[in-house]
């Protein structure tokens, strides 16, 4: 897990309590690619629903031919932040794409859900079709880059060696 993501507060000599973020700044690249036909996202855990294909399938990268395996399909949640706001966005029928190195989301299936799409000054708008901010991203060379953060479970772990405290129940 991510250094960021965790929480900790020491109390008393003896006593620890952490705490782990439920949404923590994504270490995988994410793109938004004009060029790409389908969503595709490489780590199986964040799908919120999956189903494996019956039959592996490929998919070429644009350079020189390469392939890469689609395994499944699903949905994923992810949390974006639009000046400080979190917006959690799903998507639906995400290719499960593990030889990639980034996830990449497709401007051109966001536009057939009849999203709005602004494009200027080195970065993108997302737009629901009433006009909401979805995501932004910032131009990074010839691709568009999106800061993702990803749905994880809450823990709390208390840790104590004091004799006073009992825990008759550990979660």
């Amino acid at each position: 897990m991510p250094e960021a993501c965790v929480r900790k507060r020491w109390t008393g000599k003896d006593v620890i309590v952490q705490h782990t973020n439920t949404n923590c700044l994504s270490d995988r690249l994410t793109l938004i690619d004009l060029g790409a036909s389908d969503h595709c996202f490489v780590d199986k855990s964040l799908f919120t629903t999956y189903k494996p294909l019956q039959q592996l399938s490929f998919g070429l990268f644009a350079n020189k031919g390469a392939a890469f395996s689609i395994e499944g399909k699903g949905s994923v949640e992810i949390v974006t932040d639009i000046k400080g706001v979190k917006r959690k966005v799903k998507f639906e029928n995400m290719l499960h794409t593990p030889d990639m190195r980034s996830n990449l989301i497709s401007l051109l299936r966001l536009e057939d859900k009849g999203v709005y799409v602004e494009i200027g000054g080195g970065k993108v708008q997302v737009k629901s079709p009433e006009r909401e901010d979805i995501m932004t991203g910032v131009r990074l060379g010839r691709l568009y880059t999106v800061n993702v953060h990803t749905l994880s479970p809450t823990a709390l772990a208390i840790y104590s060696k004091c004799k006073a405290v009992n825990f008759d129940t550990w979660h």
